[in-house]
């Protein structure tokens, strides 16, 4: 679940306060935006409805482990 704060509160935030206050989303919730309090529950709640499982049960996604960079010229108009 703290991925889901990071997304939402910022990943340097909340990196932060889990060097300083925890390893879980429960350790630092009080120190995160109200915002990101609530959103990190509601979600696991949506999740817990329509798909039967939680945020804890997901399957991370895969790592990209490469990229191309590719130049695209700019139209003129």
């Amino acid at each position: 679940m703290p991925r889901i704060a990071a997304y939402n509160a910022g990943a340097g935030r909340v990196r932060s306060k889990l060097d300083r206050k925890g390893k879980t989303f429960g350790d630092i919730a009080s120190k995160l935006p109200s915002e990101t309090q609530m959103y990190v529950p509601k979600l696991n709640a949506v999740l817990q409805l329509r798909e039967g499982t939680t945020l804890e049960k997901l399957r991370k996604p895969f790592k990209v482990v490469s990229y191309r960079e590719v130049w695209v010229p700019t139209l003129n108009s």
